[in-house]
């Protein structure tokens, strides 16, 4: 989905402004359409969305842009924004195609954290097999500890 401006300003409850700022603050973890050349019109894509969710977030937990970047570099998003259709400045064909863009960004993160879910779970499973393999390992590490302390004590006994 290619969200406007309109739809930042009013799902993020910001200013035209403030759109516009973080835009050009953010512009390295942005898509190109989030800073069009003059005279464009910005349009922003899910991932957009995303950035300006932690960025909304963040600057309510009054951080700064600077803790925001290293956030961003680091690879964190934000959550894509649930708009609130009864509060938004759309009605009718508008509304409906917002609420089913809405749907299909909704279904496909659903998608996402079942995958997410499903490499969690392989790599458990793994680390599973893998604590067992070591067991045994320290297993097999300390009955070879026993036997060469049982013969040390024999040779003592012997050298005696």
């Amino acid at each position: 989905m290619i969200y406007s401006s309109q739809h930042v300003v009013t799902l993020f409850n910001v200013s035209r402004q403030t759109v516009s700022d973080w835009s050009e603050e953010f512009a390295r973890w942005l898509s190109p359409g989030a800073n069009p050349s003059k005279g464009g019109h910005r349009r922003f894509t899910e991932k957009d969305m995303r950035v300006f969710s932690l960025v909304a977030q963040m600057r309510a937990s009054a951080l700064g842009f600077s803790d925001i970047h290293a956030s961003l570099s680091a690879g964190q998003l934000g959550d894509m924004p649930e708009p609130n259709i009864d509060s938004l400045a759309i009605s009718g064909p508008a509304q409906v195609s917002l609420l089913q863009q809405t749907v299909s960004s909704l279904e496909r993160r659903i998608g996402e954290l079942n995958e997410l879910l499903r490499l969690t779970e392989e790599s458990k499973a793994e680390t599973r097999g893998e604590n067992l393999l070591l067991k045994e390992q320290l297993r097999q590490a300390l009955e070879k500890i026993d036997t060469l302390n049982r013969q040390i004590g024999r040779l003592e006994r012997d050298t005696d």
